[in-house]
């Protein structure tokens, strides 16, 4: 497999793609919707909100979420109460492992960065295609991609990544929109037939 040159990270790159961001009109709507929502009902004890959030949520971002009412009751019957913090790391876990389906860590991550953007990075699959590939061509961190599937991992990676290229100036959502926009440019999904799951 031949590995695309990619810019080393760095401020400047992180700004470039930034800049790009900011181009994206349907990105900010998007975003910016989903952030007045989580702001308006950041609890998460009863299922018709919860089940708004899920739904706006799943819209927007295509999470695959099938049963919508289904991880609403899941995540109620979590009873979290505060609202997500730097001491609930392991909620994503929680969230994600709705009981008789698939594991749902790319909603679960979702859902918890519209809860606080500086605490929960998104898992997704154009960020670990990025981290991978750093990994194989700086070494900035040792870890098996299995150790990727594992959220609190997962952040400790990122956080890695950002400490590594001198980045960590810049917020998690700064550096979620920087490897995600890189992992589409140099990454690019080939999309098939799904199987359904939640």
């Amino acid at each position: 497999m031949k590995i695309p040159k990619i810019p080393r990270p760095s401020a400047k790159e992180v700004w470039k793609y930034q800049e790009l961001w900011n181009t994206f009109e349907n990105y900010h709507a998007h975003e910016g919707a989903l952030r007045m929502l989580f702001d308006i009902f950041p609890r998460n004890q009863d299922t018709e909100t919860v089940l708004l959030k899920i739904w706006a949520l799943n819209n927007a971002y295509g999470t695959h979420i099938y049963d919508a009412y289904a991880m609403s009751k899941h995540i109620v019957s979590l009873n979290i109460v505060l609202q997500f913090d730097h001491n609930s790391i392991e909620i994503v876990e929680r969230v994600a492992n709705l009981p008789g389906k698939r594991r749902l860590l790319s909603f679960a991550s979702k859902y918890a960065s519209f809860h606080n953007p500086d605490v929960f990075p998104i898992y997704d699959y154009y960020v670990l295609k990025v981290l991978k590939h750093f990994r194989r061509t700086t070494k900035f961190a040792d870890f098996k991609n299995k150790d990727l599937n594992d959220y609190v991992t997962f952040v400790q990676i990122l956080h890695a990544f950002r400490k590594f290229f001198k980045i960590d100036e810049f917020s998690l959502k700064q550096t979620d929109r920087y490897i995600w926009l890189l992992g589409k440019k140099f990454f690019p999904r080939k999309y098939g037939k799904k199987k359904a799951t939640a």
